[in-house]
């Protein structure tokens, strides 16, 4: 980079074999922790993970996933193309793409690991949140994502979601999707795709409903 001008980061077929222990958090099987936010790159990065692949059991406290811990950017970053074939365990903050993601897209990822286990939470205001799902514990966007795997979740948190544990849409964020193999849920009924979406100042009630081959949150 110049200094003023941001540069795009690319991580692009990958593959992990190998066991990741964490005694803390942020640990991935490709990437631990990753934001284009930070400062002194002369705006935010666009970051792309592509085509990346983790075969290995991924194991840490909070921020934990099959391919990234944490991702974050302000801008046109996406996690494609990646699958995780292993098991995930965490205590919250845990995904088996990633733990968690601001402002990224997940598109066409799969995961077919063994197992995700988490077990505790993180508290704030004291209310107990869990932030759990197949694909990514709490996200923003998905499309064309499948998860195979049953989440085993016993710390007794809010927001576990076989897809998503917390779909964040808000000002900053225009939409979000998630994929579905029903035509229709109203947000209570939708525990088995997401099991909360922050709607900010939209109304209390949301739609997710099958579109081609993904389905979109309707505000």
């Amino acid at each position: 980079s110049n200094g003023t001008e941001p540069f795009p980061v690319t991580l692009s077929n990958l593959k992990n074999n190998g066991t990741v222990n964490c005694e803390d958090d942020y640990a991935g099987g490709i990437v631990g922790y990753i934001d284009g936010t930070a400062t002194g790159f002369g705006g935010s990065l666009p970051i792309t993970i592509i085509d990346c692949d983790n075969k290995g059991a991924v194991t840490g406290t909070c921020h934990v996933g099959g391919i990234a811990g944490y991702a974050g950017s302000d801008t046109g970053s996406v996690i494609e193309s990646c699958t995780n074939v292993s098991s995930i365990n965490a205590e919250a903050f845990a995904g088996c793409i990633a733990g968690s993601t601001t402002r990224f897209v997940i598109i066409d990822c799969t995961n077919e690991g063994s197992e995700l286990n988490a077990s505790g939470y993180f508290l704030e205001e004291g209310r107990k949140y869990a932030y759990v799902g197949g694909i990514v514990g709490k996200g923003t966007c998905l499309r064309d994502c499948t998860n195979y795997v049953d989440i085993n979740y016993t710390g007794g948190g809010d927001f576990v979601g076989g897809l998503m544990g917390y779909c964040e849409v808000g000002p900053a964020v225009t939409g979000a999707s998630l994929v579905s193999d029903t035509a229709e849920a109203t947000l209570s009924q939708a525990g088995q795709l997401v099991s909360e979406m922050g709607l900010g100042s939209a109304p209390s009630r949301a739609v997710i409903s099958t579109v081609g081959s993904f389905a979109v949150l309707r505000r």
